[in-house]
């Protein structure tokens, strides 16, 4: 006697890391959103000292005015790290998938005095993890100043992941 293959019944394959992963970036976008962050013009400039970035732009009003800026913006070191603090927060809430890379791509300047937000643009679930897209906008004109794409992947193989892993196989299993 043969058994007959089944074609009917298709278990999801990341269907437990949509659901963690989805809920755990709600949860970081609630602390994340209620965020905002007053960037100051002592804040550009310590960020600066801190990064050794001694560019008089960033330092002095007048040398960005002749380059055409409205002020000293942040230095593009601040916009990724202010995204990267967003991306780890995701990171943290999932607890059980790690932060692999941000690409940031930026749009204006970040000018002092200013308070910045984070939004959310896209949540995209892969196979074995996700790319979240985020947004650093200004709260007053709110407009976006730079983007980042967090890409995220399991940090280790959780006792959950494992469970699911093994009830997949069993009907797989079952169905052959």
């Amino acid at each position: 006697i043969k058994k007959a293959k089944s074609k009917h019944l298709k278990i999801p394959k990341n269907n437990f890391i949509m659901n963690n992963l989805e809920t755990a970036v709600q949860r970081a976008l609630v602390s994340i959103n209620s965020a905002e962050i007053f960037i100051s013009r002592s804040s550009i400039i310590d960020f600066c000292n801190l990064t050794k970035d001694y560019s008089p732009l960033h330092r002095n009003p007048e040398i960005a005015k002749q380059y055409g800026l409205e002020d000293t913006p942040a230095a593009g070191t601040h916009l990724v790290a202010l995204l990267g603090r967003a991306s780890r927060t995701i990171a943290h809430e999932t607890g059980d998938y790690q932060l692999v890379g941000q690409e940031t791509k930026f749009k204006g300047p970040l000018y002092p005095e200013t308070t910045v937000k984070f939004n959310l643009g896209r949540l995209n679930i892969e196979e074995k993890g996700a790319v979240v897209n985020l947004e650093l906008c200004s709260k007053g004109k709110k407009e976006t100043i730079a983007t980042a794409e967090a890409r995220f992947a399991e940090a280790y193989p959780t006792q959950q992941n494992k469970k699911e892993t093994q009830f997949r196989e069993q009907v797989e299993i079952g169905m052959q």
